[in-house]
């Protein structure tokens, strides 16, 4: 396997990973606030 592209792809795991979990984390206050 190629070092460098399994670099990226891990990049953008992380980058997916977190932008996700930051969604997540702003539906959760949404929800704790109007409901």
């Amino acid at each position: 396997m190629d070092e460098s592209f399994f670099d990226e792809n891990t990049h953008l795991f992380d980058y997916i990973y977190k932008s996700y979990r930051i969604k997540l984390f702003e539906f959760n206050d949404f929800f704790i606030v109007y409901s």
